[in-house]
């Protein structure tokens, strides 16, 4: 499985993830660099869905995944996830696929979002310790079951059927409509790639092709 874009956010104090990196782009918010981590650090109150995201020229596939450790802070949050396929990313009316984690109601919630309208696919209970690291991933898959997965430490937490949303897109760290300012939470290790597994020859075959071409 090929990884399209890695980051550990290895970089000076106050770095913008734009001037990070130039794949970034803060869509409604304002991030910045602390200890090597990213946080967001300004309001998403415009009533559209904000995000950290990759531009989709690094993603070859549509079925991949979107992971990163998130710490939880001490003052609880609302709405801190990822996104996978972000389309028309500068409207107002985007489409794509969102995994929340909202530590105050003890809840990871999966989305779509049609035309500027959440949907809700799936909730789950858990419940989150402060200051504490989770690896969260969210899955997209086109494949017979057109499954959307958001896995807590690579447990299964919410999943569903859904292809309404087919196009690669963006994807990224993602902020939900109205979300305040959260700047005690922070993420690090963003990893995406491609769920597809490339077919390797037996190693008989391989044996057998090396023999012929020798």
């Amino acid at each position: 499985m090929a990884i399209y874009f890695s980051d550990t956010f290895t970089d000076t104090n106050g770095t913008s993830l734009p001037s990070h990196d130039a794949e970034w782009t803060d869509r409604n918010i304002t991030t910045d660099i602390q200890n090597n981590q990213v946080e967001h650090n300004g309001a998403s109150n415009t009533g559209d869905a904000s995000a950290a995201h990759i531009q989709s020229s690094t993603i070859t596939d549509t079925n991949y995944y979107v992971q990163a450790d998130f710490n939880t802070g001490t003052l609880g949050n609302e709405f801190q996830g990822l996104v996978a396929r972000r389309t028309d990313f500068d409207t107002v009316d985007n489409d794509g696929y969102f995994m929340f984690v909202d530590q105050d109601a003890d809840e990871v919630t999966l989305y779509s979002r049609i035309s500027g309208t959440w949907n809700n696919l799936d909730t789950q209970t858990l419940v989150m310790a402060d200051s504490t690291t989770y690896t969260l991933r969210l899955e997209v898959d086109n494949g017979a079951t057109n499954r959307v997965v958001g896995k807590v430490d690579d447990v299964e937490i919410v999943t569903s059927t859904d292809a309404n949303i087919t196009a690669k897109g963006d994807c990224g760290l993602g902020l939900g409509t109205g979300q305040s300012a959260v700047d005690d939470c922070w993420w690090d290790n963003f990893e995406c790639g491609s769920l597809t597994t490339a077919t390797v020859a037996p190693l008989a075959g391989r044996h057998l092709q090396n023999m012929m071409s020798s």
